[in-house]
């Protein structure tokens, strides 16, 4: 299971994409998602979770403390952070052009527990969470 950074496509408040499946031109923030195991909202005991640290690709695992807080240990900075897991629109669903990289269950934000501590890493070590984007390659523009 994946920890996705995920955008609402344009006029569509409810459902998600990846950043590089909205149109040339279009801004959307996007937000952390991790998607249910099972149709009855089950959620994995852990997902990766993708950061970055300066240039360098860190493959970290978001892995459950409770039932919806989970936790990242980053040894190298001596740092765990924590998250909640917050419901979505229980119809919320990736629409997007990789409809095989999910399963169609229920879709969670993950937040940060603590928003500060996450922004001084970031601040500090020029350390941050990316999370899975598209796997599709960068659109042509069209001409």
């Amino acid at each position: 299971m994946k920890v996705h950074y995920l955008c609402h496509p344009p006029r569509d408040s409810l459902n998600f994409v990846y950043a590089a499946e909205l149109p040339a031109d279009y801004y959307a923030p996007g937000t952390f998602c991790i998607e249910a195991e099972s149709a009855n909202g089950k959620l994995s005991e852990f997902f990766a979770f993708p950061a970055r640290m300066g240039e360098r690709l860190i493959d970290t695992k978001l892995i459950r403390v409770n039932t919806r807080t989970y936790a990242v240990t980053f040894a190298e900075l001596g740092i765990k952070f924590y998250f909640k897991i917050v419901s979505l629109d229980k119809t919320a669903r990736y629409v997007g052009n990789e409809p095989n990289r999910f399963e169609s269950f229920r879709l969670f934000r993950v937040q940060p527990a603590n928003t500060h501590r996450l922004e001084q890493a970031c601040l500090d070590h020029d350390f941050y969470f990316i999370g899975f984007g598209s796997s599709q390659k960068a659109q042509q523009s069209e001409g």
